[in-house]
């Protein structure tokens, strides 16, 4: 834990950014301290975001109440949240290796392997999107009560006739997580997974539903994917009835069967390279914005799966622990594939909680294969080299989030001449408006403005950018822009309003209020 929050010291200095930091943060305007209506919207709302995460509303108030906008109490319970998460792997990852009969080594190599295993999840690079972003806190807390969920049904499995109270706090456990945020839905098939390949409870090869041992092992999961279902049906719900910053799920018209297998199978090869080459990493990738399914990007990753998968298929009695564990990563992935929109993003954050799968391997290859008496030295050697590396990496990643402008900047390489580069722009440019950077924030909003001219948020920036540097003709003119090309935007006309104030034109003013009250009757900026 000392040295995940040692190679994170950085985080807890970082800023805010512009990327949902503000739609879910300092410029939510449901955020505050805990009251009870507070609490009633974080439980009842279904408009707000796409997805339903009442805990995660709940935390961010706490820290609210300790700290207001403060933003280091927000990042500061990110590293305290991830800090824990990282012993609460270690336990997890020595629990399930102490079951495996075959590994038949030591407490004090268990707990080594275990202890590295632990350190290469948690100061992986792949991790700083979660830690080092203030909203990244949903999947840090998901991550926690998944963790202590998996613990407890251990401990139920350990507990033999005396188990009932260990297995109701776990699935307690699962439902914080899934209220934290839904992406973990696939977990209970890890529960199931254990079952067969490390605690022995489940034989494939009997008739399940004639062993009443097997019923009753199967009927304890039954809470848990009854509340995954309920779950994932709400969740498609919220997103069949996306409206305002948020668009309902395409059709098949729009993003076929084919388009969404073949992306499924991007995701699946993607996270996989990513975490053994962490290079590159950044808050959006563009690959998935628009492809096309037969690129050769998205042929090779369906080879590779399909082939990876049919080979652990035909060797399963002989690389049983392999196909558990690839059969795992693959359960876990599910919900994150983005199946149900388009587009989509393969995100670092992501994969805070599959990546645990890759670590349990390593460490079962370092005790049956690196520990051993005459290869110890050399395995702790690069080991260390390992860890290293990652650290190093990790916390050069986590000061490329201190701030909105430096991660925008950043953002822009990887990007490159992509379209979404117009977006990014965008970004950059406010993000150094509100520094007081006037000429480089306007130099950037409009080459946003050259990239996508139909970006109603770009020209509403660039007017207010405009209207401080007392360019009021010109910024009218881009307020008109951003209006036309999104009617819902009141605020557009209010601003124009006050421009027109400031120029002496009365009459044009009015009119520009009363268009405002047409479309929004209760704008009281605009009745005042």
């Amino acid at each position: 834990m000392i040295v995940t929050l040692a190679v994170f010291s950085a985080v807890p200095h970082a800023q805010f950014v512009r990327w949902d930091d503000d739609i879910n943060i300092y410029g939510n305007p449901h955020h505050g301290g805990l009251t009870w209506p507070r609490i009633v919207w974080m439980f009842t709302d279904t408009h707000y975001v796409l997805y339903y995460a009442p805990f995660s509303w709940l935390a961010l108030s706490v820290i609210y109440e300790f700290c207001a906008l403060n933003p280091f109490g927000y990042h500061f319970a990110s590293l305290l949240l991830h800090g824990a998460n990282a012993l609460l792997g270690y336990y997890l990852i020595r629990t399930i290796l102490s079951r495996i009969d075959s590994l038949r080594v030591s407490d004090s190599l268990l707990s080594l392997a275990a202890g590295i295993a632990a350190l290469c999840w948690s100061i992986h690079p792949l991790r700083v999107e979660a830690v080092a972003w203030a909203t990244g806190i949903s999947y840090l807390l998901a991550g926690l009560f998944s963790l202590l969920s998996l613990l407890l049904y251990l401990r139920s499995v350990a507990a033999g006739q005396y188990a009932r109270p260990w297995l109701g706090l776990s699935i307690a456990s699962f439902l914080c997580a899934i209220l934290s945020y839904p992406a973990v839905m696939a977990l209970p098939a890890i529960f199931v997974l254990l079952d067969v390949g490390v605690l022995k409870r489940i034989s494939l090869s009997t008739a399940l539903w004639k062993d009443r041992a097997a019923r009753g092992v199967l009927l304890e999961k039954v809470p848990y994917f009854l509340i995954s279902g309920a779950v994932l049906g709400f969740t498609l719900y919220r997103r069949s009835q996306a409206a305002g910053l948020w668009s309902p799920p395409v059709g098949l018209n729009q993003f076929g069967i084919a388009e969404r297998l073949m992306q499924a199978c991007y995701v699946w090869a993607w996270y996989l390279w990513k975490h053994l080459v962490p290079l590159s990493l950044a808050p959006v990738y563009t690959r998935l914005v628009s492809f096309q399914p037969f690129d050769w990007p998205f042929v090779t990753s369906a080879l590779f799966v399909v082939s990876l998968s049919t080979i652990l298929f035909l060797f399963r009695k002989r690389w049983s622990g392999i196909a558990l564990l690839w059969l795992g990563y693959l359960a876990l992935l599910v919900p994150l594939l983005g199946l149900t929109e388009h587009p989509h993003n393969t995100a670092d954050r992501y994969s805070y909680l599959v990546s645990l799968i890759f670590s349990f391997g390593f460490a079962i290859v370092l005790l049956r294969f690196g520990l051993a008496v005459r290869a110890r030295t050399v395995c702790l050697a690069l080991s260390s080299a390992i860890l290293l590396g990652l650290a190093t990496a990790c916390y050069r990643q986590t000061l490329v989030w201190s701030d909105s402008v430096t991660l925008f900047q950043h953002v822009l390489t990887p990007v490159g001449d992509h379209p979404y580069r117009s977006d990014i722009e965008m970004r950059l440019g406010a993000a150094l408006f509100e520094t007081g950077d006037f000429v480089e924030g306007e130099k950037h909003l409009r080459q946003s403005v050259k990239l996508d001219p139909s970006r109603f948020q770009t020209h509403a920036h660039l007017a207010n950018l405009l209207s401080i540097q007392g360019e009021f003709a010109e910024a009218i003119h881009e307020y008109d822009t951003a209006v036309s090309l999104n009617p819902a935007y009141v605020g557009g006309l209010v601003k124009k309003a006050k421009l027109f104030c400031l120029l002496g034109k009365t009459s044009a003013a009015i009119d520009c209020y009363h268009q405002a009250l047409a479309r929004d009757p209760n704008r009281t900026d605009a009745l005042q």
